[in-house]
């Protein structure tokens, strides 16, 4: 410790370590201050868009409504679907019938 009640500077003592240092070369320094904003326009972003509870919530209304759009759709099928069934259950059995009567009659000959 200092007579200030700081810590020494420098390696080894808590200060800054040299590979920490900001890199030399303009271009080197330039491309990474380009990637700290980019980064922190992105968070800015995302912050901005879980902050924004009304459009988080139209688009969840969004998503609900097309799911029941979807399941509405698919019970109605199931429900066309129950006739067109039976139709063809009857049309097998009356079939089978008409088979099972003209045979009998075949027999009586």
């Amino acid at each position: 410790m200092t007579q200030s009640g700081l810590p020494p500077a420098g390696p080894g003592h808590g200060g800054p370590d040299p590979g920490d240092a900001p890199p030399d070369d303009i271009q080197a320094l330039t491309e990474e201050i380009e990637r700290t904003r980019e980064d922190v326009g992105q968070t800015v972003a995302a912050l901005a868009a879980k902050a924004n509870i009304k459009a988080r919530l139209r688009e969840e209304e969004s998503e609900v409504a097309g799911r029941l759009r979807d399941t509405a759709g698919k019970v109605k099928d199931q429900i066309m679907a129950v006739p067109r069934q039976r139709r063809v259950v009857l049309g097998a059995a009356c079939a089978v019938l008409l088979a099972g009567a003209l045979i009998a009659r075949l027999r009586r000959r």
